[in-house]
This record gives C-alpha cells, sequence and structure tokens, in this order.
C-alpha cells in the first residue's frame, strides 16, 4: 500500500512538534502510526522511561520495519530495565550492528555470548566490527581470545579490534597489539604504534 509524500511529511512536523513541546501523548499516538518512517521518529522523540515508554519502546523491538527496530535499538541505551537480546538476533544486519552498539554502551555481561558469537561468525563484516568494539568497552577477560582472533577479519573489523584490546590488561592482548605493527593495513599499524607508544 502506497503512501503519499505529504501524509508522511506531516505527521513526521507533528512528531517534531510534539517532542519540542513535550507532548508525550502525541509521540506515543504517533509509534503506532502505518507508515514506519514516523513510527521510528516517534520512538527516537520519547523521552523518559516510565512503564508505558518502556513498554512502547519494547514493543518496537519487534515492529516489522527495521528503521524502527534501529531507532528502538538506540532508545534502549539510556534505559536499563530494555534488554536488546531481541535485538543481536535479529534477520537485519542494521538492526544487530545498532543492538551490539546499543549492548557495548549498556555495558551489561548479560549479553556478552551472544556477542562473541556474532564478532566470530556472523555473516555481515559491520555486524562482526560492532560486536568486537562492544565486548572492548564491556572487558570481560573471557572475550579477549574472540577480540585476538578478529585481528584476522577484514581491515575494519582489525581496526576495531585493535582498539579494544586496549582494555584488557593481559600479556596477551599486548602481544596482539604488538603483531599488529605489522599489518597490512596501514591504519591497522598505526593504531598498533599508537596504543604501545601510550603504554
Amino acid at each position: 500500500m502506497a503512501f503519499h509524500p505529504d501524509a508522511i511529511s506531516n505527521s513526521l512536523l507533528e512528531v517534531a512538534i510534539a517532542a519540542r513541546r513535550g507532548e508525550v501523548s502525541t509521540i506515543l499516538a504517533k509509534t503506532k502510526s502505518p507508515h514506519g518512517q514516523v513510527r521510528a521518529a516517534a520512538i527516537k522523540s520519547l523521552a523518559g522511561d516510565d512503564d508505558t515508554i518502556t513498554a512502547t519502546i519494547e514493543k518496537a523491538f519487534s515492529d516489522p520495519d527495521p528503521a524502527v527496530r534501529v531507532a528502538a535499538a538506540y532508545a534502549a541505551i539510556p534505559r536499563p530495565r530494555l534488554n536488546v537480546t531481541a535485538l543481536l538476533r535479529d534477520s537485519n544486519p542494521e538492526v544487530v550492528e545498532t543492538a551490539c552498539f546499543a549492548a557495548g554502551e549498556i555495558a551489561e555481561d548479560s549479553n556478552r555470548k551472544l556477542l562473541e558469537k556474532i564478532a566470530s561468525a556472523h555473516p555481515e563484516p559491520t555486524c562482526r566490527e560492532s560486536a568486537v568494539a562492544a565486548l572492548g568497552v564491556i572487558g570481560a577477560p573471557e572475550s579477549l581470545e574472540i577480540i585476538i582472533a578478529a585481528l584476522g577479519d577484514k581491515p575494519y573489523v582489525r581496526r576495531r579490534a585493535v582498539v579494544a584490546l586496549a582494555a584488557f590488561d593481559d600479556p596477551r592482548a599486548e602481544e596482539a597489539i604488538k603483531k599488529c605493527l605489522v599489518d597490512r593495513d596501514h591504519q591497522v599499524r598505526q593504531l598498533a604504534e599508537d596504543l604501545l607508544r601510550s603504554d
């Protein structure tokens, strides 16, 4: 079913005005819009973490539109009652990537094993990269070998892994960073040099 662009634009404007005025009821109503773009904007605009808002964001975890689920992942970051596990298991790579970022920002250990699985086996490298970064923020010793293994991945995943290793006070981490001094990617080598110089 096609929607008129003006209807979407008007709804987005209403969300923006409601957010500026703090009209939570209007924003909540827009989370039920037939337009995914409007629902996503409404989720992003929600402030506070009372039961109604938390439940609304949690419901958005299963929204049929990936953009809404991405918005919900970001919305979960300042709300500790929400757990992004379902989003980490999402079929959409952008949702998973954002959920990994959220899990790192929340920095709780509850999703660590799932993040480790994503970091080592997800088919999308952007998801692996985001999971590696999250594991570095969490800094659990159990994740160290997963992060070291990521040094064999694509260049941007390796860059993320080098930075993540800096969170570990472990000889294995330092040795892995030293090996990056001869990495074929210039940025990986530069990151390793900078980290070793700062020790």
